[in-house]
């Protein structure tokens, strides 16, 4: 680490260092990364975050030409692993007032759940785990991400899953808001499958803009006023926020079961996790035109 004090190591790769300068501006966060076997004589180079992008600079384009792979690197750093520079993203939540998020499951993967996290599709064979899975098709086409909706779920599909298996029982997770901003998120408008957003870079969809996007209103009959909508209600009902990687145990914040008895059986292994119940058809369980007009 160099002798300077006014920078700190945030992280360190096998090719790379980076810095941060504690010496920051209200809307830039200031960087330099180092090389450790650069091609020529530069090997340290000024960088600028504001949550979303880096900063258009000369050093910037003498990295790209050193190592684009470097820049690549830092911007998984900064995106993944340091909430601070999704200031922009938590600012949103805080506006909108989003108390958290929830995802809908069938009861069969609450074991896996609170053993190893809620995790993505793509990692059932890595990590073994099979899960009885909902959207078989998943027309997204992003299987290393997990649908989760703002405030209530998407209970357009939710309805369809629950009658297409009857027999079973489901669980609701309430996830921390903190995954807007601690983790890689797409902010969907609409259905992830929508031609509308499934056509959208993921890099447009994870901004800020992509997120108070969802709150957008839409005329008669689906405004925002004619559904009774809450502040932090999407428009859309069945807008969703994908968030990849791996959504540890320890940021979901409580679990809704549709029975009593589920709830008992479940308690030992939550881990302090609060659990609650909701009679079929009221709560989480029913639509949300329902919940937000009658309840």
């Amino acid at each position: 680490m160099p002798e300077n004090q006014d920078v700190i190591q945030v992280r360190e790769c096998n090719d790379y260092i980076l810095y941060q300068k504690k010496k920051t501006s209200i809307e830039w966060f200031s960087f330099f990364l180092e090389l450790k076997r650069p091609k020529f004589k530069r090997s340290r180079f000024d960088l600028g975050w504001n949550g979303e992008r880096l900063a258009n600079s000369e050093a910037l384009n003498r990295l790209h030409m050193e190592d684009e792979r470097a820049i690549k690197w830092a911007l998984e750093v900064f995106k993944s692993d340091y909430p601070k520079f999704n200031s922009e993203i938590e600012k949103v939540a805080n506006e909108m007032c989003i108390p958290y998020l929830v995802h809908f499951t069938n009861v069969k993967n609450l074991s896996s759940i609170l053993s190893i996290g809620l995790h993505p599709r793509v990692n059932s064979e890595k990590y073994n785990f099979f899960p009885t899975v909902n959207d078989t098709l998943r027309l997204d086409g992003r299987l290393e991400a997990t649908s989760l909706s703002i405030g209530f779920p998407n209970s357009r599909m939710f309805f369809k899953y629950r009658k297409q298996s009857e027999q079973d029982y489901w669980a609701v997770l309430v996830i921390d808001r903190s995954v807007l901003w601690k983790k890689t998120c797409a902010f969907c408008k609409y259905n992830a499958a929508d031609a509308r957003i499934s056509s959208m870079t993921l890099d447009d969809l994870s901004s800020h803009r992509s997120l108070l996007g969802m709150f957008e209103d839409l005329p008669s009959p689906n405004s925002r006023r004619e559904q009774g909508l809450y502040q932090y209600d999407p428009t859309d009902v069945q807008a969703e926020v994908l968030a990849f990687g791996i959504i540890p145990k320890s940021m979901i914040v409580g679990i809704v079961f549709d029975s009593p008895i589920l709830m008992k059986k479940y308690e030992e292994f939550a881990g302090g996790i609060p659990l609650s119940w909701e009679m079929p058809g009221r709560g989480f369980f029913a639509s949300r035109n329902f919940a937000r007009s009658f309840e």
